[in-house]
């Protein structure tokens, strides 16, 4: 589900086949990935180049929730990946992984002027208060 305070991060490894392959020699095929919240597409790569000749590279786009209207919040999220070149090519992908690094400001300065290091004394979830 989409929050505000989120940064999400899609990875995945993307291959392309050794030439000879037993399961077809096609040439690589370009990928459109893509992270939506609901039905709106929130962050996409529709240029997802080929790695070498029977190799994996991982690729990755990200999005922080803050970013992003309000009103998409509280949607659920859901990863597309679509071959946009003709259909005798192919490109395959493996090690499909999404990450949300929530961050928030735990902190808040009071005293600037005084010098050296400040005790922090925890008031809250999301605040602190320092003497």
């Amino acid at each position: 589900m989409l929050t505000d305070l989120t940064t999400y991060t899609l990875t995945l490894a993307v291959g392309q086949r050794l030439a000879g392959n037993p399961s077809g020699n096609f040439p690589f095929g370009t990928l459109e990935v893509a992270l939506l919240a609901g039905s709106t597409v929130i962050a996409v790569d529709n240029n997802v180049a080929a790695p070498g000749v029977g190799l994996f590279a991982d690729r990755s786009i990200s999005v922080n929730g803050a970013t992003l209207n309000p009103t998409l919040y509280g949607q659920p999220l859901s990863i597309r990946i679509k071959q946009l070149a003709t259909s005798d090519s192919v490109a395959d992908f493996d090690n499909v992984r999404l990450d949300a690094s929530y961050a928030f400001l735990i902190a808040l300065v009071d005293n600037v002027r005084r010098p050296g290091p400040k005790p922090c004394k925890t008031t809250g979830l999301k605040t602190a208060q320092f003497s």
